[in-house]
């Protein structure tokens, strides 16, 4: 399952899946008012007003593991972070191009993270 890590200006979030593909994620500044998460194909494009987009493939040889790095981001900030799958034949997990897309799919892979505030003594 997704995990993520912080410092104060970039946001680690560590993927899996259960077969070869790419997975697409963006950050977005959640200003207390929450986010909307975006469509899977707008992820895919980087195609919103996203904070900080980025892909990663994922491979057999890797554990069927990786990781997105978002940098350049606010400090002291809480983002939510979405993410879209889509495997190795091009079908994503909001069940396209093959079914209908299920927004719920995309909905359920938020991730809230907050980069850290630079202390100085």
């Amino acid at each position: 399952s997704p995990y993520d890590t912080s410092d104060s200006l970039e946001i680690t979030v560590y993927l899996e899946m259960s077969e070869d593909g790419t997975i697409y994620c963006v950050a977005i500044k959640d200003d207390g008012l929450g986010t909307t998460a975006p469509a899977g194909w707008q992820i895919k494009a980087n195609s919103g007003d996203f904070d900080a987009w980025g892909s990663t493939a994922i491979e057999a040889r890797y554990y069927y593991k990786g990781y997105v790095r978002f940098q350049g981001l606010v400090e002291d900030t809480a983002y939510d972070v979405y993410c879209f799958g889509v495997d190795m034949s091009g079908n994503g997990i909001d069940g396209t191009p093959a079914y209908v897309t299920n927004q719920t799919k995309v909905d359920l892979t938020k991730r809230t993270a907050r980069t850290l505030p630079i202390l100085v003594a």
